[in-house]
């Protein structure tokens, strides 16, 4: 009988109790909180992972991966110091006091200015079409332009290598009877005697005042002249639309090159070039907009949808011009500044604004200009806010770190700021010249 009977199962029942939870290692209730889930108390598994080899021929999607990337970029590359700030010169013009400064007064309106590149000297061209030289501890020496009514731009030689570096000079003629017409902003003379000159630097430091005269360009409605950073043989020209907006001449063999044809017919007021490639040549236009011309190229690029003005915010047409461009080494960050004021800094790549350094004013202003140091690290801009003023901001990170305060004060706020050698800094107002050394 007991070979016939049935093993009994070896079972440990235990009852469940409600809020509780029975452990069978430890054979103990244990009370579970309000929130928790039963099931979470029950010991998982051990996964074991299972590895297998990597297809490397399989395709992904490297459209969508490199635009990812470039957006991660261009967000990062402005936060990221591509290189770093001296700090020396941060240190300099924070506790530089501005008492060192020298002003020169002048009686008429400054329609153009330009330092020269090697010594501290500043050539301003006035309304009547007559070019000062400023400098420390000499007096100005005025020379008269014939046949020249007003003038639009200079510009120095670059070339630190030559000790008479030339000028350039392009100014417009024959301008209307009315002195009160001919007095108001340069867009509205229209003449048949538009050029540019080109003049040796050589005999405008003697003293006698003899001033020599170069080649000349016959070129139509010249707003802006520019030396090329890579070749001093070579400047480009702004103009009109009947000259395709952009001139590109060469001194030595008197040849030059012409834009191509383009949508974008409006006049070119600003013109940037990189230090590290001379074939690339930003213009920016009466309208606002922006386009690139590639020497080597036949056709314009980026013409139509890059870097668009609000026209809502800025309605009038001397607000959305281009006053200065300024294009970095790296052929991505373009700084931009309109005349409304508004300071920017763009990324070629992304066509976009990454920061907005200084918000645009209803009031426009005739003469704007910033400038960057030769390492690229700081931007030196006028204070709209502040009559005689300079905000000094960080061009890797777009943040306002110093101000400088000019002792002499103008009825006219400053609207040029150049840089000299990075150790002189000119602040440049309708009526007064300041030059302000930083160390």
């Amino acid at each position: 009988m007991t070979a016939m009977r049935r093993p009994k199962h070896n079972r440990e029942s235990h009852p469940q109790l409600k809020g509780f939870f029975f452990d069978t290692e430890t054979k103990k209730y244990y009370k579970l909180p309000k929130t928790h889930d039963p099931i979470a108390w029950v010991p998982a598994k051990q996964k074991v992972s299972i590895t297998s080899p990597k297809r490397l021929s399989r395709r992904k999607h490297l459209i969508l991966a490199h635009l990812r990337e470039r957006e991660v970029d261009a967000s990062v590359t402005l936060n990221v110091a591509r290189r770093r700030v001296s700090m020396r010169s941060l240190f300099s013009l924070l506790r530089k006091d501005s008492s060192d400064s020298k002003a020169f007064a002048l009686q008429r309106g400054i329609t153009a200015a330009a330092p020269h590149p090697c010594n501290s000297t500043m050539v301003v061209a006035d309304q009547f079409a007559s070019l000062k030289f400023l400098q420390w501890n000499k007096t100005a020496q005025c020379i008269p332009l014939s046949g020249a009514e007003l003038v639009t731009s200079l510009a120095w030689q670059r070339d630190t290598s030559s000790m008479q570096p030339m000028l350039l000079c392009s100014f417009l003629g024959s301008p209307p009877c009315d002195p009160d017409v001919r007095m108001e902003q340069s867009r509205i003379v229209r003449s048949n005697t538009k050029t540019v000159h080109l003049y040796r630097q050589g005999s405008c430091t003697n003293n006698d005042g003899r001033f020599a005269q170069g080649n000349s360009w016959s070129v139509v409605d010249p707003w802006s002249v520019l030396w090329n950073p890579c070749n001093p043989s070579q400047f480009v020209v702004g103009c009109g639309r009947k000259s395709r907006n952009a001139v590109l001449v060469d001194v030595q063999s008197r040849r030059w090159l012409t834009a191509p044809d383009g949508r974008n017919q409006s006049d070119v007021f600003a013109q940037a070039i990189s230090p590290s490639n001379d074939k690339i040549i930003v213009n920016g236009t009466r309208s606002g907009l922006l386009w690139i011309w590639d020497v080597r190229a036949s056709k314009r690029s980026m013409e139509e949808s890059i870097m668009h003005t609000d026209k809502r915010r800025n309605r009038s047409a001397t607000n959305t011009s281009v006053k200065h461009l300024v294009l970095c080494r790296d052929m991505i960050h373009l700084v931009r500044q309109q005349g409304s004021g508004e300071l920017s800094i763009f990324d070629l790549r992304m066509h976009r604004k990454l920061a907005e350094l200084v918000k645009p004013f209803k009031s426009s202003t005739k003469m704007m200009r910033f400038d960057v140091d030769s390492t690229e690290s700081i931007i030196a801009c006028a204070d709209l806010n502040a009559m005689s003023s300079v905000n000094f901001y960080e061009l890797n990170s777009g943040q306002h770190f110093s101000t400088l305060r000019a002792p002499t004060k103008s009825k006219h706020a400053v609207g040029q700021v150049h840089w000299s050698n990075d150790t002189e800094l000119w602040m440049v107002s309708e009526n007064l010249v300041t030059l302000h050394p930083l160390f």
